[in-house]
């Protein structure tokens, strides 16, 4: 075995190595001692390295034994009916929301209503307990006033109309008819009067004035008993249909009177169209209302909406009536997930985003007497595509970390090896252990789902359970044998 010395160290030439002798006998020191144990390193491998006193030791190169091909496991791909899942952030909104405005002008009187309160419209079915609160009054002195007046005059031509309806009274036609007998008796009389008076003038025992007075007389007396005659006759048949009938349709047109007055005044007490929240109170107490004024807003809570904006891509995709599955960042508990129904899409498109209006309608859960999904919330929506042919593969396929993802297929030669090749992918929608791709693949190829991180393309491989057999169809694995 060779061995260095110092003196060796101070002859060698002005190499970069060599340099270090200048530096004194401290840096030679260190060279030879570097030198002997890469000569002992040798020596315990068997062999024999020459070393120069200034050149580093060369390593033993690279395949000079040969190692087995690296195993891995395999998968098909597989191409299936997929139906494709879009996730969109929504925004929960209420279904009915409306602001209330004043019918009438006047003055409030009471605020009944606070921001948040719940209300209840009123019920026409007599089941129900206790009349619902109010949202606001305004006063109604002057109404009352014109109320009390049309109910008096009501009362006034009803009494009337009875009057008609039950025709004359007994006595009432009793002296009609002692009118008549007292006309007739009248009559009588100054017929024998006139009698009397014209045999006098034949005698000319009377002046022509008394036989004038005596025809007056007779006259007179005969147009009495027919007006009383006429009198009696209508006392027994009592009041014609004409007036009956007038004196109905009078009542009716101060009934609607009344009628119209009393929703006027109930106007002036606003109640909620529908059972629901006050979301906003617009009036105090003091505030004089001009017709149309808003007064509170409510909205409805049960059922709530959910509304998103679909991009114009999947939208045909979507159907009336499916149930979709939404999330709830706001719930906890297990109350997180809840299933909702598409009830509307919009027929055009938001001008700017170019997406389209989708609304939902879900249940909203109750706790402690309290609705849980509130108006402005935001939730989580999960659309379902129309059914679609897709090539899936496992997720453990893909490889990641360079400029594009990529999958290492399986290929076998006409010797009998197999070779590990790259094929880029563009990445899909996931479906459980699975992912869509497209890309130069094809149904049934087989891809190498462990063991491919560290594969370069045409490393020859093994299959794990080294039959050559495939994969199961769509699932990573080793393959049956």
């Amino acid at each position: 075995m060779r061995r260095f010395s110092s003196d060796t160290v101070k002859g060698c030439p002005k190499t970069p190595c060599c340099k270090q002798h200048t530096r004194g006998r401290k840096g030679a020191r260190q060279v030879l001692l570097q030198a002997r144990n890469l000569v002992m390193a040798a020596a315990v491998l068997g062999g024999t390295v020459l070393v120069g006193a200034c050149r580093p030791a060369r390593s033993q190169p690279e395949g000079t034994e040969d190692r087995p091909p690296p195993l891995v496991s395999v998968a098909e791909v597989a191409e299936e009916h997929v139906i494709p899942q879009y996730e969109l952030v929504g925004t929960v909104k209420a279904i009915q929301r409306s602001t209330i405005g004043s019918p009438v002008e006047g003055r409030v009187i009471e605020v009944a209503v606070e921001l948040g309160d719940s209300v209840r419209a009123p019920r026409s079915d007599s089941g129900e307990l206790g009349a619902p609160r109010p949202l606001v009054r305004l006063s109604s002195r002057l109404i009352d006033l014109d109320l009390a007046a049309a109910r008096a005059e009501l009362r006034r031509l009803e009494q009337r109309l009875a009057q008609l309806r039950a025709g004359s009274r007994p006595e009432e036609i009793a002296r009609a008819k002692a009118l008549l007998e007292a006309a007739r008796a009248s009559h009588h009389l100054a017929e024998a009067r006139l009698t009397r008076a014209r045999q006098l003038s034949e005698l000319n025992s009377v002046s022509e004035e008394e036989l004038e007075t005596a025809q007056a007389g007779a006259m007179e007396s005969l147009h009495r008993l027919a007006a009383a005659e006429a009198n009696h006759k209508l006392m027994v048949a009592g009041p014609r249909d004409e007036e009956v009938a007038q004196a109905e349709a009078e009542v009716e047109k101060q009934r609607q009177e009344v009628a119209r007055l009393e929703v006027e005044r109930e106007r002036h007490t606003l109640f909620a169209p529908f059972d629901g929240f006050v979301a906003q109170k617009l009036v105090e107490v003091g505030e004089w209302l001009s017709v149309g004024d808003p007064v509170v807003e409510l909205v409805a809570l049960d059922p709530i909406g959910v509304e998103i904006q679909v991009p114009e891509t999947i939208v045909n995709q979507l159907v009336l009536d499916d149930e979709v599955p939404l999330r709830f960042a706001a719930l906890q508990d297990g109350d997180g997930v809840l299933t909702g129904v598409i009830r509307g899409i919009a027929p055009s498109a938001d001008p700017q985003a170019r997406t389209f209006a989708v609304r939902i309608r879900v249940d909203n859960p109750l706790r402690d007497e309290h609705y849980l999904l509130r108006d402005g919330m935001q939730a989580k929506v999960t659309v379902f595509g129309a059914p679609r042919k897709k090539l899936l593969v496992p997720k453990d396929a893909i490889v990641l970390g360079g400029t594009e993802p990529f999958v290492m297929t399986v290929r076998s030669g006409k010797d009998g090896k197999r070779t590990a090749a790259r094929v880029a992918v563009e990445v899909g929608a996931p479906h459980g252990e699975q992912i869509e791709v497209t890309g130069g693949l094809r149904p049934g190829q087989l891809v190498i789902v462990r063991g491919n991180e560290r594969l370069r393309a045409g490393q020859v491989v093994r299959i794990m359970d080294g039959t050559g057999g495939r994969a199961e169809k769509g699932r990573g694995g080793v393959a049956p044998h």
